[in-house]
């Protein structure tokens, strides 16, 4: 899907329900996306934190996720998108997306997930430095899916 293609469903979303799953992945950037995001209630949040220095990252990383969809579904309006910015840190480390699925989403509020087209971003490379993660790998398996400069899939 374009960004054309995904505006006009943000538009949907502002009058009526979407009848799929609403999940979706992309390198476009944030700031983009919450250009286009007019009318919705936009929820931003990062995964890294603090904390991932001090526990396993896995652990730490599920349960900021968790943290983020309580936080979510608490101040929410609707129509609403949660818009996780650094959404490789999910991918590489293979956590479940069940509570995004079943908490999160309704035909109403929708997640986007955003995996960086590469590694510019500091701090997640001072993370990957710090808990001896490479994220080239999961970022060269979206590569070919998000090769489109403006592309966002539908999971």
């Amino acid at each position: 899907m374009k960004l054309s293609e995904f505006s006009k469903l943000l538009a949907h979303i502002q009058h009526s329900s979407y009848p799929k799953r609403g999940v979706f992945v992309t390198s476009v950037s944030s700031k983009v996306l919450t250009g286009l995001m007019d009318g919705v209630d936009i929820h931003q949040y990062e995964l890294a934190s603090e904390s991932m220095n001090s526990e396993s990252p896995s652990h730490a990383l599920e349960k900021r996720l968790n943290e983020i969809c309580a936080d979510f579904i608490s101040c929410r309006k609707e129509p609403s998108v949660m818009l996780i910015i650094d959404a490789s840190l999910l991918i590489s480390y293979g956590l479940s997306l069940s509570m995004i699925y079943k908490d999160v989403v309704t035909p109403r509020s929708l997640v986007i997930l955003c995996v960086p087209s590469a590694l510019s971003d500091d701090r997640l490379v001072s993370l990957a430095n710090s808990v001896d993660q490479d994220f080239t790998v999961p970022l060269k398996r979206f590569k070919a899916m998000l090769s489109e400069p403006d592309s966002i899939i539908e999971e």
